[in-house]
This record gives structure tokens, sequence and C-alpha cells, in this order.
């Protein structure tokens, strides 16, 4: 009875591979993964696969019994049945096996192909059963043989239960500098994803974008500025480092291992020193506002204040009850046919319904995120303590969730598929103005220090954009004091930025003359030759 117990809760493990794949493979899925979320995801999720398994086990158990008797229509059934279970599990195996070396998503004739070679297999079986009586004997031992995989699953869920909250924390502070106002003041916005050509260059016709004009107008506006990488889990990094990275790849939920250009040996993000811990070291308190990245979990130590939000809905949704939750990894384990009918007219409209809440989801999300950072800046912007505020804006990153012809945030299935990166521009430049309307306000415009800049290019990929790509991307900088505009033609790559706010906090940059002069001379490589190698369009 017990070879028959580890057998079936091995064949049910197996028939849930794509649950577990799910959960344990894409994210949130694995301690690396854990980096980008909020909070833990896992109770509710893992705890149903738990009971999902034990349930299934349960009820493959009387057929793995009846499929060992020589003949009947109970032995029959109960053969079908195991063999029912193994296509299954043979089926996902062979569609997860492709997707990996593959490494993309799986087109029709891979579906077909797998459900053939699967569906080959376990008919051989069958027929061969009563023919062979080894045939049912090596399903067994098969079975068997694969049964440590239900101690993985079962281990590795186990462990992310264990964690809980833990390892989603926020972590403690720097404490303050007491000081009553800073001497000098840096507000650096980071918009994510603002592009060049479609800031300046190449603008829709009824794109209007008049702070950002206004303010290109009265600051050092450099029109060939480059980013440090083309994605922003690099780009942010080398940002604050000062230093371009090859390769960032998430260790934990609390730290991000980095590889910086020209070495090969990868350090903790953590413990290196950043734009933050250096002007702490010279008597400035700092801000922090973002997302994508956990900067409170990862730097938390070497700023004051600091808010981020995770930038991907992996742990946020619909609340789900465990029977919900239940029955949402059987049908994403067992809706065998949904790669094979997806292609099919007869789901067009199904498809679309789908797709449209799905996306409504994620504007709704990333509508969220854009309000939340909108708040969290607003106040750090007011408070006069901080000598450097850093916020990085999750626009124009798409989504788009801003509608211009309607100036309003997009909230429904109406208009949610009309989407283009002009909205999301529009909406930046709105962002901006609250900013400076802000700071004008509390008569604070003319005394800070204003830095407008991005982490990356518009990515053709991401959007429905046929141009031309273009690397560059914005960067104006407004000196406290500064009414007079000045265009500065030299490319350069924006990694010196950290450096920049350093030498402005420090008073070494006083005039606009001095600006040029320090680009010139600390200005390097614009195109980067380590950090693009995604070949991102």
């Amino acid at each position: 009875m017990l070879r028959n117990a580890v057998t079936s809760l091995s064949l049910a493990n197996l028939c849930m591979i794509n649950m577990w794949h799910n959960l344990l493979y894409r994210a949130p899925s694995s301690s690396s993964n854990d980096y980008f979320l909020k909070s833990s995801p896992y109770p509710l999720t893992l705890g149903a696969a738990f009971l999902d398994v034990l349930l299934l086990t349960a009820a493959i158990l009387p057929f793995m019994v009846l499929a060992q008797r020589r003949k009947g229509i109970g032995s029959a059934l109960g053969r079908l049945v195991v063999l029912a279970m193994l296509f299954f599990a043979t089926y996902h195996i062979l569609l997860l096996g492709r997707s990996f070396s593959v490494g993309s998503l799986l087109s029709a004739n891979d579906t077909g192909l797998s459900f053939i070679v699967a569906l080959l297999i376990v008919l051989t079986t069958y027929f061969l059963w009563d023919r062979k009586p080894k045939v049912g004997a090596a399903v067994k031992t098969l079975l068997l043989f694969l049964s440590p995989f239900v101690l993985f699953t079962f281990f590795h869920a186990a462990w992310h239960l264990a964690q809980g909250d833990r390892a989603f924390t926020d972590k403690p502070l720097a404490p303050f500098i007491q000081t009553s106002a800073a001497s000098q003041r840096v507000l650096w916005l980071v918009f994510d994803e603002m592009d060049q050509r479609q800031t300046f260059e190449q603008r829709l016709s009824d794109v209007k974008l008049p702070v950002i004009d206004r303010f290109r107008g009265e600051s050092l506006y450099a029109s060939n500025a480059y980013p440090p990488a083309s994605w922003t889990i690099r780009s942010m990094p080398a940002l604050f480092a000062g230093k371009r990275i090859s390769k960032a790849e998430p260790l934990e939920s609390d730290e991000l291992a980095i590889t910086y250009c020209g070495t090969d040996k990868a350090v903790k993000w953590s413990q290196e020193p950043n734009v933050f811990s250096r002007a702490r070291a010279m008597g400035f308190n700092s801000a922090l506002v973002g997302g994508y990245h956990p900067y409170c979990r990862v730097i938390d130590k070497d700023v004051n204040s600091c808010f981020w939000h995770p930038w991907d809905p992996f742990d946020i949704g619909p609340k789900r009850t465990l029977e919900a939750t239940m029955a949402e990894h059987f049908k994403v384990s067992f809706d065998i046919f949904n790669p094979l009918h997806r292609f099919s007219s007869k789901r067009a409209e199904e498809i679309r319904a789908e797709a449209l809440r799905g996306v409504l989801h994620e504007v709704q999300y990333h509508a969220e995120i854009y309000l939340t950072v909108l708040n969290e800046a607003r106040k750090v912007v007011a408070d006069p303590r901080f000598g450097l505020i850093v916020v990085h804006w999750p626009v124009p990153h798409p989504p788009s969730i801003y509608d211009r012809s309607t100036q309003r945030i997009r909230d429904s299935l109406v208009n949610v598929t009309d989407t283009s990166y002009a909205d999301n521009l529009v909406l930046t430049d709105r962002t901006f103005g609250l900013i400076r309307r802000d700071l004008e306000a509390s008569g604070r415009w003319d005394s800070t220090t204003v830095m407008v800049s991005s982490d990356h290019w518009l990515r053709k990929s991401l959007w429905r954009y046929e141009g031309e790509t273009d690397h560059r991307i914005p960067f104006m900088i407004k000196l406290a004091g500064q009414k007079k505009g000045v265009t500065y033609e030299k490319s350069f790559n924006t990694v010196l930025t950290g450096d920049l706010v350093l030498a402005i906090l420090k008073g070494e940059i006083t005039s606009v003359d001095g600006l040029v002069t320090w680009l010139d001379r600390n200005r390097s490589v614009g195109e980067s030759t380590c950090g693009y190698q995604d070949d991102v369009e």
C-alpha cells in the first residue's frame, strides 16, 4: 500500500508541474525573484498547492490500486485513469522542456507536437500493458524514481512559507543628521524610459510639453546624453554608483549582485559606496522615492527617507479564498487544451476579453504606483532637511496609464488598449509641473538645483513604435539661481551624474560656465560598449 501511495503522490505532483513551475520558477518564484516583491505572496498560494497535490493523490490512489489487477473493468478503468494522469504530466514536461530550450513563448507547432508525442507515448503504454506485464511495473518504477521531485517541490515551497514576511520587510534607515535646512539642495528626477528623440526632436504635433520646454530654456540641456545601460536593473545602480555595470542579478529579496564593466567579479550592491552614502559623509540628509528596485531593503543604511513600490503586480491581485486559489491551480495544471485552442477562431472573443481584463488590471496597478510615488515625492520635496532628493518615476515607462485626449488616467476597458508612448510623455510633463509648482509655492525653486534625466531610452519592443531606435536620453540641469538656458552638444554617458551631484553639493560648481567645464573634464564615452549588450529594440 505504501508503494502505491508513493507512486500516486509522485504522479499527482508531476501532474501539477505547471503549477509548480509558475510558483517556484516564474516570479514570484525563487529567492532571486523575491527581490522584486513588496510582500510575501506565498502563504495562500503555496498552502493551496500543498492541498491540491494531496487531494489529487487521494483521487489517484484507488485507481493506482485497481490498475494492478490483471483483468476486469476495474483494472481497465484504473489503467485508463493512471495513464490519463501520466499523459497530463508528460505533455506539460515536454512543453516546459521545449520552452526552456527555445527561451521564448511556444508556437502552435510546439504545443501541437508536444501533445502528439505525449499521446503516442501513453497510447503505446496502454496497449502494451496487457501484452507485456513488465510495462505496468516499469510505469510504477518510473514514478518511484521521480518521487524525489515531491521532496524538491514541497521543501522549496515550505522554505518560502517559513520565511514569511521577514525577507520582505524594509530595513532601518540612516538616522537624520541634525540640521535645520540643507546648505545646498539637489533634486534629481529620473523619468523611466524618457527618450530624447520622442521628447524633443520628433515629437508628435499634438503632444504639448510646456513644463519640459520651459525648463529646457532655463537649464543646461544636453542634446547627446546616453544612459549607462539599456535596462533599469543595471542602469539605476550604475547611476548611483557612478560606474557602468555589465551584469546585475538578484540574489535575495534584499541583495543585487552587480559586475562593473572591465571586471569579472560580482559584488553586492548593498555594500558598495553610492551617491547617497557619499552625500551623507559630506553631512547631507537624503531621500529616495521610486520603484522596481527594493531600495529600502538594499541601500537603506545610506538614506534618511525611503519609499519604493514594485513595478510588476506579482504579489498584487484580487483577494482570493483558499478554495478559489486551489481551483485556479487545478485550472493552470489541467487546462491542457488552452495552448492549442488559443490559436482557433472559436476562442477569439473570449481571449480578447481575458486580455483586456488583464491589460486593465496592469494599467490600474501602474496608475496606483504612479499616484503613490507622486504623493511620496511631494512629501520629501517639501521637507527642507534633505540636501539630496532622488525620485525614480514610473513614467513614461509602459503601460500607457494616461489618455492625453481626455487628460485622465485610463480606468476602463473603453480606452485601455488605445495606448501610446506620447500619452505617458504628456503625463511626465504634468508630473514635473506639479513638482515645480510645489517648489515655487514654498519659495525653494530658485535655491534648488533640479536635474531631469532617464535610466534608458524608449524600447520599441515594449511599445507599438516603428521608428528608429535612438539610445540618447534627455538630460537637463538647472543650477540654483540659474535663469538662462544653454545647450551642451558634446556626447557623454550619464553615469557621471552621481559625481556631478556630489560636486554641486560640495559647492565646486556654482555657475553654468563651471558646469560646462566640469562636463568637459569628466565626460566619458556616450554609447556604451558595456551595458547595452542586450541589443534592446
